[in-house]
This record gives structure tokens, sequence and C-alpha cells, in this order.
């Protein structure tokens, strides 16, 4: 499967708490998106357009992925809103595959 984006559900006072994102040491743009869901404002926290073929994401085995965090979400359990990060990850087609909780 190659890797066209990922997405996580982040608080919605964590808008402005990432500096910097590295993915397997390589910077990357990120960008964000405010909406609601039953009545409660949600975020989602986006890495879009990383367009990383079958062959680069199977040859690694892993890809690693740092933020930089600041004030007001400065843990990854504040910006994540718990333990956990709720996430999704998506081939090119958008076909695959489900949201998961990873810690």
């Amino acid at each position: 499967m190659d890797l066209k984006k990922i997405e996580f559900s982040v608080g919605t006072q964590c808008r402005s708490a990432v500096k910097l994102v590295l993915l397997d040491g390589m910077s990357v743009p990120w960008a964000t998106t405010a909406d609601s869901y039953q009545g409660q404002g949600v975020l989602t926290w986006k890495l879009p357009g990383l367009q990383l073929t079958q062959e680069a994401v199977g040859d690694k085995g892993a890809i690693s992925l740092c933020m930089v965090l600041s004030a007001p979400c400065t843990s990854i359990e504040e910006f994540c809103m718990g333990p956990s990060c709720r996430h999704s990850i998506f081939n090119t087609p958008e076909s695959c595959c489900p949201g998961e909780m990873s810690g």
C-alpha cells in the first residue's frame, strides 16, 4: 500500500501547537480542518500530499513521525486528547485504511 496522507483527531485548542513535523527526518507540511460533530468543535490535523510509493513505504518497514509541539498542547496526550491518538491513514485512491488508535 502506498501512503497518500495521515490524519489525526486533535483538541481544538491545539490548532497552533505544531511547530515542526519530520517524516523520516524530512520536514513535511501540515494542515488543519475545523468542523463540528454533535454540537462540539473538532479539529483534524493532517499530513496531506505525502505521495509515498508502496516501494518507499514497504522497503523501510517503518516510517518515523516526529512532531515538535508548543503551548497550549506541549505533550502528545494534550494534543491527542488522551493517552492514544485517533488517526486515519490513506492510500492514493483513499480506499484504505480505517481509523485507529495509537499510543
